[in-house]
């Protein structure tokens, strides 16, 4: 089985093996293999290369959903796994991995690249300031690292109880999916807007319509 949680993941997958000469290799693991996707972007970018899909986690496309595919397959015919490659996106999911482990003795990891805190600190400190300050209206988070990045250098500046309450009391708090939303819960701040489609388009009409209705949207 192969497990793809990113389109970028397999696009550069595709690269190496080609730049190493072994496309051909890779090509037939993959046609012989169960191949699962966490969502369209894996979907489309395993098309493009010409290969099979054998099945794709439903909407919002979160690690719990593609769990579901997996556990789907195997409740309609029991896997008899030889071993696992996960295709990681930008951060280890451990829980996928561990889920996984429980159903091959072997699990291969690939983690493509990965989401590092920006060299230029300065505008995450200032977008700090400005939330605490009451700045800004509303704060929309598209990725859980994201979050993440802006508490560190929050707590890095004595500045996270501050950040907290800003949040909570004087900004909303924008959630592109469930993920992101999950994240921003454990850190203290439980997002106000979250879209029932994971997408930039919806998270911006949901926000819309919850500063002119002044209603939370989950």
């Amino acid at each position: 089985m192969a497990v793809f949680a990113t389109g970028v993941g397999v696009d550069t997958l595709f690269r190496m093996a080609e730049k190493l000469g072994r496309r051909g290799d890779l090509e037939a693991i993959l046609r012989r293999a169960i191949n699962v996707c966490r969502g369209p972007k894996p979907v489309a970018a395993l098309k493009r290369a010409g290969m099979p899909v054998s099945m794709r986690a439903a909407s919002p496309h979160t690690t719990r959903e593609l769990l579901e595919a997996i556990d789907a397959l195997d409740a309609t015919e029991p896997l008899e796994l030889e071993g696992v490659l996960v295709v990681h996106h930008g951060e280890r999911s451990e829980r996928l991995v561990d889920a996984l482990a429980s159903k091959s003795p072997l699990v291969v990891e690939l983690l493509l690249y990965a989401w590092e805190m920006p060299e230029e600190t300065g505008p995450l400190a200032k977008l700090v300031e400005e939330i605490i300050a009451g700045e800004l209206g509303a704060v929309a988070f598209t990725t859980q690292v994201q979050a993440r990045h802006l508490f560190a250098i929050a707590t890095e500046r004595g500045q996270r109880e501050a950040l907290v309450q800003a949040l909570n009391e004087r900004t909303v708090v924008v959630a592109v999916g469930p993920t992101c939303a999950e994240t921003l819960r454990s850190l203290g701040t439980p997002a106000r807007v979250v879209p029932e489609s994971p997408k930039m388009g919806p998270m911006v009409l949901s926000l819309a319509r919850y500063l002119d209705g002044g209603r939370s949207e989950r």
